[in-house]
């Protein structure tokens, strides 16, 4: 329920901030800015994040955050009146949002344990993705309609009363590690992030995956950015197209949850990456249609089939590989393992999308899909053989 609650109005937020930035503000550097601040943040409270997870009363974490997004908020709307805003005002309230949602995120993610028993631990995971998935569907539809009949500072209200309800629904569960706590408490944040880090190099299978999030990360930014290049300035697809094929995705990624939730725990590292490769093989099948003409008809189908397959083959990726990491990783470390991960996978995928803009700009779109298709499988399969890893296996290593 609070996860639900939560990535709905974060999801209405998100878009329509969004959206009054590119209309009010009329830049797209502006828009582009407001989007690095996200990754930017999560970088900058790294080092204090996760030691300050695996060290304080997660419950009082949780609460301090969601309390954090409530005040923010709050002093948004008073200061605005709807009309125009202000561009400052919009970065502030993006960072404490981004703060706000870190800690919580990473909090979650590290008490999963702590709360669901070690063979639910994948089901749940697959429940709190199609939730997710749920809200990518709706949220921008909930969004137009609240915006067309009520004004922008309701919207606001509405999504400081949803944040305070689901401050509420988390205050009834407890997330503290009892068994871990006293153990740390005593150590610096610095000391404990210290650990951390040398606890993630001491094991090959954590390193294998920091740098397989990077790379795939990096190379999958020609799907965030090359795709609508190609429905946009090579297929000319229509607005109800464009909008159709989101929607495609939207709902491979609630397959892929149905699916990862069916899926046997032993093996399913392997599976994971055979679900990456997955999408480097459809990424060259799809570089090499492309290289023939289509109409716009068949060109959205194939793109929306497309769509399809990544959705699928992501969320199974994402869920079985977060689950693993949930179940294996000791409790009193998770805050800053994952802490670490949230911030490389965000700072990656902007990175490429900067990368893959400036390229598209100057090279055929073609060799670049092609390419960056060959790049992923090498990636999937070449680099667990170069750390000489059993994937089979999924204990550390």
């Amino acid at each position: 329920m609070g996860n639900g609650l939560g990535q709905l109005g974060s999801s209405i937020l998100s878009f329509v901030l969004g959206l009054r930035i590119l209309k009010s503000l009329d830049s797209v550097f502006l828009y582009s800015f407001s989007q690095v601040i996200g990754p930017l943040v999560a970088i900058l409270i790294l080092p204090i994040l996760g030691s300050a997870i695996d060290k304080f009363n997660k419950n009082k974490l949780i609460s301090l955050s969601q309390l954090a997004s409530c005040l923010g908020l709050l002093i948004f709307t008073i200061l605005n009146d709807g009309s125009s805003f202000n561009f400052i005002e919009i970065i502030f309230l993006l960072i404490i949002l981004k703060i706000s949602d870190q800690v919580l995120s990473t909090t979650l993610n590290a008490s999963t344990v702590n709360v669901i028993r070690e063979n639910e631990v994948q089901d749940f995971r697959s429940k709190l993705q199609l939730i997710q998935s749920a809200s990518m569907v709706f949220s921008p539809i909930l969004a137009v309609f609240i915006l067309d009949r009520f004004s922008l500072r309701s919207l606001l209200i509405l999504e400081i009363f949803i944040e305070f309800i689901v401050l509420l629904i988390y205050s009834r569960v407890d997330f503290r590690n009892k068994e871990s706590e006293e153990e740390i408490v005593s150590q610096s944040l610095f000391s404990l992030f210290k650990e951390g880090i040398n606890f993630i190099f001491s094991y090959k299978k954590i390193v294998f995956g920091f740098s397989f999030v990077l790379m795939i990360n990096f190379v999958l930014g020609i799907v965030n950015v090359g795709i609508p290049y190609i429905e946009i300035n090579y297929l000319e697809l229509s607005n109800k197209a464009y909008a159709i094929n989101d929607s495609i995705l939207a709902i491979g990624l609630i397959i892929g949850s149905l699916l990862a939730s069916r899926i046997p725990s032993k093996g399913s590292l392997n599976v994971a990456k055979n679900s990456i490769g997955m999408i480097g093989i459809v990424t060259l099948i799809l570089g090499i249609l492309l290289a023939f003409n289509f109409n716009k008809l068949g060109g959205a189908m194939l793109v929306g089939l497309y769509f399809a397959i990544i959705g699928i083959a992501i969320t199974v990726c994402n869920i079985l590989i977060s689950s693993r990491s949930i179940i294996k990783i000791p409790k009193e470390y998770q805050g800053r393992v994952f802490s670490v991960l949230n911030a490389l996978s965000q700072v990656s995928l902007p990175i490429s999308m900067l990368f893959y803009g400036f390229i598209l700009d100057l090279v055929n779109f073609v060799p670049v899909f092609i390419i960056s298709a060959l790049i992923l499988l090498l990636i999937t399969y070449i680099t667990p053989w170069a750390f000489r890893l059993d994937l089979k296996n999924d204990n550390l290593e």
